[in-house]
C-alpha cells in the first residue's frame, strides 16, 4: 500500500491463466488492463452544463427556494456519461443547480 497526497493505492498480483488465447491469438509482449470494482459506488452527478468554469475554478449556480442563485465553487471528479459529470464537493443532494447552455 502506498500513501501519496492522502491518496492511497494498493497493489496486488493476480495471475490469469491465458495459455488458450495466447495459442490462439496471442504474441509475445503483449499486455492488458483489468479493472476489478471492489465495491459499487454512490456519487453526485449534474449536466456538464450547469459547471461553469473561470479558469481553474469551477463553480455552480444553485438555486433557493425563494428563487435566489448562490454561486458555489465545487470539486469535480469523472465524468458519469456524456452530458454529466460528478461532484465531489459543494453540493448537497437535493439541492438544485442551474443549467447554462
Amino acid at each position: 500500500m502506498i500513501a501519496l497526497a492522502g491518496i492511497v493505492v494498493r497493489n496486488s498480483v493476480v495471475l490469469i491463466d491465458f495459455i488458450r488465447y495466447a495459442q490462439e491469438e496471442g504474441h509475445e509482449g503483449m499486455f492488458g488492463r483489468l479493472i476489478i470494482p471492489v465495491k459499487e459506488r454512490v456519487h453526485l452527478c449534474v449536466p456538464t452544463g450547469a459547471v461553469q468554469r473561470i479558469g481553474q475554478l469551477e463553480f455552480v449556480e444553485v438555486v433557493h427556494p425563494d428563487g435566489r442563485l448562490e454561486r458555489r465553487f465545487v470539486r469535480t471528479g469523472r465524468p458519469c456519461s456524456a452530458e454529466s459529470v460528478e461532484l465531489l464537493s459543494g453540493v448537497q443532494v437535493g439541492e438544485k443547480v442551474m443549467i447554462f447552455s
